[in-house]
């Protein structure tokens, strides 16, 4: 049941929907008679949606691997048990939430975790 309301909605994100009404406008257009306009307009929908989710890809593995930096040099500088158990719940948030990205991909071919989301969940277990 949750795939279904994932997939539903990833369906219904702002950046799918925008990219829809090009490809639906695009065919209309074609359909009209300006093949160059409607295909143009068609071909930038598609373009468009792939720039968007790649950037959104390539945010999530800058976060992920600034946060395995963090927790590198955190066991690096580890000098008693109270700093290594920080940094095994950071590992743990970080392990988490990849896996709930790559959850994500598999069953929709988007994530949408961005830097902050990340960057939040390593202070909060910084913190602990």
């Amino acid at each position: 049941m949750s795939t279904l309301v994932t997939k539903l909605k990833n369906l219904l994100s702002r950046k799918f929907l925008a990219a829809v009404s090009g490809i639906v406008t695009g065919i209309i257009t074609v359909l009209q008679g300006e093949t160059v306009v409607g295909g143009s307009l068609i071909a930038v929908s598609v373009i468009g949606y792939l720039v968007a989710e790649g950037y959104l890809d390539a945010k999530a593995a800058a976060a992920a691997a600034s946060t395995a930096a963090t927790v590198a040099t955190t066991v690096a500088q580890a000098t008693d048990d109270s700093t290594i158990d920080t940094a095994a719940a950071i590992a743990q948030s970080v392990s988490t939430e990849l896996n709930a990205a790559a959850e994500t991909d598999e069953s929709t071919g988007s994530t949408e975790t961005t830097a902050s989301d990340t960057t939040t969940s390593t202070s909060s277990a910084t913190s602990a």
